[in-house]
Formats: structure tokens, C-alpha cells, sequence
């Protein structure tokens, strides 16, 4: 075959532009210069692949780009290469459309980092949270963990699919490696990065196990500390002092104190007292029926739930009630702290535990111990043997699972015994209280009624 020259390319350019239908010249083996008037003139490479229906061979074509944009050099090599495809039995369009999804692939692995991981599950676990300060607080550890490098590549920005076990072992050593190791921090962040991980993998962002498995094992298991909260013999110098260290001024209500006071007759958690609003207490003045209607988005299981109320626990929302219309726009909060024409603000997430501090219990109880005390106190001192006495209880502290086949199709809240269990210890408190520090005796659980 004849070498062409760029020149004589031209012409017939030129020429099949100017005629009608589509031309090609066949520049070298497989190689044509295509020309489809009136304007498009490109590199064409045509082949054959054996093995098509009846035997036939399968014609294939590619363009290789526009002439003169591709020079004759470049067509040629190209070509040549094409070819060499073709004598391994390879078809060129199908390995140049494998190469195209490899290097999608390829982007998209780069793209799924970590740190792209994280923040989409994050966002999502987020919106199940009660709390925001903790979601924060989440967020934080988690940052330290993907920003540490430790001698290696940071967990951020690495791809989901190449990140090893020993990775999230070394990113946890933000954690681990302190003088004052946070193991229990490096625990819980672990968990959450176990949960990313699995996210990933459901979005296809990685193939095979989880990173995040066995590193646990490496991590010194630390010794567990609940919520502090002294034995229930003291019970009773506890009420008093609640009660007694509440502020004395004139047309000042001490509402941490009342807050104290009635998260330790009710045993709710802090935050589904704390952010009560009126509209959320019910029959108030209906001792057998008084109750506080907790909102999901207020519970820690993103359930509603009902508190009912002592007479005890009423005569403090009665009186704060009371207070609350002494002002011209009360509002809408139960322990709004007023200051003034209806200004103030409501009582800080650390309003109780700053008031135990102010009245000598620091160190000694928490806000969230009082919960303890009530679960010790009703387990072993409730002189109630109803069948569903323990149940009664566990709901008492909005400890439902409703995973459980039983929780599914029982549906009962079992107030009758919770609003009795309510009474029981309101009672229970006033007479500790007024014992001045007598003992106070722990009674065996009743046995079950038959």
C-alpha cells in the first residue's frame, strides 16, 4: 500500500466535501479517512471480529478523532495499536468502553472518602438524637479521629474501599495514645465508625468486611462508671437538703430547686422535665389523673411518653403555675425563670447539677442518679407484688424495647401501677424526710401474688 502524504489527504478532504455521501480513503490496514459532507472529515477504524451469529464475522467500527485535528502520525499509531488488540483476540471497543468504566470507577472510589462516609451517615443518625450538644459532641470526636494521622494517611480523606483495620487503629490513637488515655472515648467513636462503614458498604462504596472488626480488642477495656448516686439510706438527708436549699427571697421562686425536687419524684430524665411546656401538663388539678405528656422529640427513644404525677409532684407545677400568671405573656415553658415584665430564660441544662453543688452534694448525686435511686429504691422497697410490678417499674423509667416480640404486641403502659408506684415514692420521700436521719430499713421483694 502507498504512503499518503498529509498533503494529498487534504485534497481528498477537499474533494469528498465538495461530493455527495459519505468516502473514505484507506490511508493503512484498518485505518480510512471518512468524509461526510459538508463539513466532518475523521479517523475511522474499521475491523472485523470472528465469532458473530452463523459463524459470520461481527464489523466493528471506531473513530479515532478529526482530521487534521489527529494527525496521520498519531491515526497510524493508534492504529498500530488497535491492531495488536485484534491479534490477542481483544475487541478495541469493548476495551476502550472497559477502560472508560474503570476510570468512573476509579473517580468514584477517590470521591467515596471517609470523610464522605461519616458526614452522610452522621447527618442521618443526627436526626435521632435528642440532644444537639451531644450530636456536637459526636461530631467532634469523630473529626479528631479522621484528621489524626498518627504517621499515616488520615482517615478523611482516604477512599472507603482501600482503608485497612490498622488505619482505624492507628486514627484512635488521638485517644489511646494521651497520658490520660480516653478509652472509653475511643470505644464509642469506634462504634460510630463501625456504623459509617456500614453505611458505606450498603451504598456499595466498599466490597467485603467492615474495617472497624476486631479493632476493639486492641482497646484496653475501661472500667465502667455510671451516674453518681449514693445509697438509699440517705435518702432522707437528700430531701432535706433539696428542700431546705431552695433560696428564701421575697417574690423569687428558686426554680432549680423545684426542678431538683421534681425530677427526683418523677424519675424522668433531665431533659423531659427541663423543657416542659404548660401545654404539655394535663388535669393538673385531677390528683388522679395529673400527668405530663412528654413529646417524642423530647425522649431518648423518639417516643412519646407519659409521666403521671404524685400529689406532691402537682403541688410543685401548681405552685410554678401560680408564679407563671403572676406575669402579664407567661410563658409557655414550665421552668422559665422570670426576670422581669416576662423576660428570662428557661433553666440551663446544668441548672440541677449546680444547684446539688450549691447545697453540699457535690460529687455525691447527679440530676440523672436520682433515676438510680428511684430504680433501687422501687425494686427493693415497693410493697406492691402485682404481676406486672418490675414492668411497672422499668416503664416508670421510660426503659421500653420495643424490639423485643413482647413490646410489639403488648401495647400497655402500665399506668395504674405507675401512677400507684408515683404515690408510693412521693410518700416514700416524705416520710425518709421526716425521719431526721433515722434508718431506713430495706424490705425483701414481696413475692409475686398467685
Amino acid at each position: 500500500m502507498s504512503e499518503f502524504t498529509v498533503a494529498q489527504l487534504q485534497q481528498f478532504r477537499a474533494a469528498a466535501l465538495a461530493g455527495n455521501g459519505v468516502q473514505r480513503l484507506r490511508v493503512a490496514p484498518l485505518l480510512f479517512l471518512q468524509v461526510r459532507p459538508p463539513v466532518s472529515a475523521s479517523w475511522v477504524f474499521r475491523y472485523s471480529i470472528p465469532g458473530g451469529k452463523a459463524g459470520k464475522a461481527t464489523k466493528n467500527s471506531m473513530g479515532l478523532g478529526p482530521f487534521p485535528g489527529i494527525s496521520l502520525k498519531e491515526a497510524k499509531q493508534t492504529a498500530e495499536q488497535l491492531r495488536g488488540l485484534l491479534a490477542r483476540g481483544i475487541d478495541p471497543v469493548q476495551y476502550k468502553r472497559a477502560g472508560h468504566e474503570a476510570a468512573h470507577a476509579e473517580r468514584a472510589r477517590q470521591a467515596h472518602t471517609v470523610g464522605a462516609a461519616v458526614e452522610a451517615w452522621l447527618v442521618q443518625d443526627t436526626r435521632k438524637l435528642t440532644s444537639p450538644k451531644y450530636a456536637a459532641q459526636k461530631g467532634r470526636r469523630l473529626d479528631d479521629a479522621l484528621d489524626h494521622s498518627a504517621g499515616r494517611a488520615a482517615l478523611r480523606g482516604m477512599p472507603v474501599a482501600a482503608v485497612e483495620t490498622a488505619d482505624i487503629a492507628a486514627a484512635l490513637e488521638v485517644f489511646t495514645a494521651r497520658k490520660a488515655p480516653a478509652i472509653e472515648t475511643a470505644r464509642r467513636v469506634l462504634q460510630d465508625l463501625t456504623k459509617a462503614f456500614d453505611w458505606a458498604r450498603g451504598k456499595g462504596w466498599r466490597k467485603g468486611e467492615n474495617p472497624c472488626t476486631g479493632v476493639v480488642r486492641t482497646l484496653e477495656k475501661p472500667q465502667r462508671v455510671g451516674h453518681r448516686a449514693p445509697h438509699v439510706s440517705e435518702l432522707g438527708g437528700i430531701v432535706r437538703a433539696i428542700r431546705g436549699g431552695a433560696k428564701q427571697e421575697v417574690g423569687v421562686l428558686d426554680y432549680s430547686a423545684r426542678l431538683a425536687e421534681l425530677l427526683l419524684l418523677t424519675a424522668a430524665r433531665t431533659k423531659e422535665i427541663r423543657l416542659a411546656k404548660w401545654g404539655d401538663v394535663k388535669q393538673l388539678d385531677d390528683d388522679d389523673a395529673a400527668r405530663i405528656e412528654v413529646p417524642a422529640e423530647r425522649m431518648k427513644k423518639r417516643k412519646p411518653w407519659i409521666v403521671p404525677l404524685s400529689r406532691q409532684a402537682s403541688a410543685i407545677l401548681r405552685e410554678l403555675r401560680a408564679h407563671a400568671e403572676e406575669y402579664v405573656n407567661p410563658n409557655e415553658l414550665v421552668f422559665f425563670r422570670y426576670a422581669g415584665a416576662g423576660a428570662g430564660a428557661v433553666c440551663s441544662e446544668n441548672a440541677v447539677n449546680d444547684f446539688l453543688d450549691r447545697i453540699g452534694l457535690h460529687g455525691q448525686l447527679t440530676g440523672h442518679g436520682f433515676r438510680k435511686l428511684f430504680s433501687t429504691a422501687a425494686h427493693s422497697m415497693w410493697p406492691y407484688a402485682g404481676v406486672n410490678r418490675a414492668k411497672a417499674i422499668e416503664h416508670a423509667l421510660a426503659h421500653v424495647n420495643s424490639q423485643t416480640v413482647e413490646e410489639t404486641y403488648n401495647k400497655s403502659d402500665y399506668m395504674d401501677e405507675r401512677r400507684k408506684l408515683a404515690q408510693w415514692w412521693a410518700d416514700h420521700l416524705d416520710t425518709v424526710a421526716a425521719a431526721d436521719g433515722a434508718a431506713v430499713v430495706e424490705f425483701k421483694r414481696p413475692k409475686k401474688a398467685a
